[in-house]
This record gives structure tokens, C-alpha cells and sequence, in this order.
């Protein structure tokens, strides 16, 4: 998961002769150089899931395949989730709803309150950040398998489970206790369908070190005091609510 600090709106122009419909000029937002939303005065951003890459020949939201997701909301933050359940339909659905490519390079991005409002005000299409479905549980262990190094948790066509033999340690403790925990915490997040989550604070974070290219080392969870918590970002760690609590 990465976090849209800040972002930049440029003015694009369009190329829709092969359609018939001459050079638009739209708005385009990018963030660090990476684009977004490609054509946002013909995106409808308000629908869920939303298409925030539409065809780049005709500007028809559904025309082209792919590059969408599902605003959610925790706390003060949206994530821009792949909308995993339309991917996992067997049939032409599983290849039209993919998330734009930077979901797949750089992780499921985030965006604050404070940034999505003012994004909100200078699109005009977005909807109210309070007006967002919460994160559901099964989503958060969802997001976490995604971003995983080295599909540690396997592909999200799957539940997530924890590929063992790639884990080499853990930063505090003992590598088959916290891997226990970590598999519980996921099982327990993803038996609660239609569960939102609620945003932790505090906590110790698990570093597992893993078995692969350059070491890699990823921190999906938290343990507090009497329950663990999925952490999605170094900035966003997620519990069930306290009847449901993960052990």
C-alpha cells in the first residue's frame, strides 16, 4: 500500500478521431508521476466500483477493459480497493474489472480525508468522503495478501494463506508462533463478510524476514495486548470490532 501525499492536475488532450470524436481536452490526475485518473471529465467517479482509466479512444466509461476499483473508507482514509469479487467471477468479468496497472506495480494506494476532499472539490465528481462504504474485514486481509513480497500469502484468487516455507524469521520472537498468529488473524478477518473494520493504534509490528531476492522483510500485523491487528501500511493498522476480536 502507498499513501497520495499530494497530487497534480494536468490538462491532457485526447485523441478520439478513430471514433469520430475529435481532440477533447480533459483533466488528468497524476501523483509522483504516476497517473491516477487518466480522463476524469468523462469518468463517472461517483459509481462503485468506478472505471478511473477509461477508454482513451472514445472516452466512454466500460468501452475499454480494466482500471477499476472501490472507494473505501476507514477512518479518515480511502482506499482504492480492486474490486477482488468481480476479478474472481469465472467468467469475461474476471479480466474487465482489473485495477489500473499502478495498483499491480505499486500496491493498493491510500489517500487522506484532507486530500480526497480537495480532490473532491476540484474534480466535482467524487463522492462525499463520508458517503464511502467502509473497508470490510475480508477486504483488509485481502489487501494485505496483495501486497505481500513474494505472494508469501499466494494470489488473491485464493484465500490467503501463509506460503511457510518462504518465512526464514521474525524480527522479536519465534518464527512458527508469530506465523500461527498471523494466519489465525487472516482466517478470522476473512470468516466476517460483511464486517467492517476499525482503525488501531499502538501495537508492536511483527517483522517477518523472507526467503528470496535482496531478503525482503513485510510487517502485516500487530500485536497488542490482548488481540492482533492487520497492519495494511506503516500508518494503518486494522482491528475487528472488540465482540469479534482476532486472537
Amino acid at each position: 500500500m502507498w499513501f497520495i501525499e499530494d497530487y497534480e492536475i494536468r490538462t491532457i488532450q485526447l485523441d478520439f478521431t478513430s471514433s469520430g470524436g475529435g481532440r477533447p481536452r480533459s483533466r488528468s490526475v497524476f501523483s509522483g508521476g504516476v497517473q491516477l485518473v487518466n480522463a476524469g471529465d468523462f469518468a463517472d467517479l461517483s459509481s462503485d466500483p468506478t472505471q478511473v482509466h477509461v477508454c482513451e479512444q472514445c472516452g466512454v466509461v466500460g468501452c475499454a477493459d480494466g482500471g477499476y476499483v472501490r472507494l473505501r473508507r476507514i477512518d479518515d482514509v480511502c482506499i482504492w480497493l480492486p474490486d477482488f469479487s468481480a476479478m474472481l467471477a469465472p467468467d469475461w468479468e474476471s479480466g474487465y474489472f482489473t485495477p489500473p496497472a499502478c495498483v499491480k506495480d505499486r500496491g493498493i494506494p491510500a489517500v487522506s480525508r484532507c486530500v480526497y476532499s480537495r480532490l473532491e472539490s476540484e474534480m466535482g465528481q467524487l463522492p462525499p468522503f463520508d458517503d464511502l462504504r467502509p473497508l470490510l474485514a475480508p477486504d483488509a486481509a485481502k489487501i494485505v495478501q496483495w501486497d505481500a513480497p513474494l505472494c508469501a500469502l499466494g494470489t488473491f484468487a485464493v484465500r490467503p494463506t501463509l506460503v511457510r516455507e518462504c518465512i526464514l524469521a521474525v524480527s522479536n520472537g519465534d518464527a512458527q508462533k508469530e506465523s500461527d498468529s498471523l494466519q489465525l488473524c487472516l482466517d478470522s478477518f476473512m470468516d466476517y463478510q460483511d464486517c467492517a473494520v476499525d482503525l488501531t493504534l499502538g501495537g508492536q509490528s511483527v517483522e517477518f524476514h523472507l526467503d528470496g531476492p535482496r531478503l525482503p522483510s513485510w510487517t502485516p500485523m500487530r500485536r497488542h495486548d490482548d488481540f492482533t491487528s492487520l497492519q495494511l501500511h506503516d500508518r494503518l493498522a486494522v482491528r475487528l470490532p472488540e465482540h469479534r476480536v482476532s486472537p
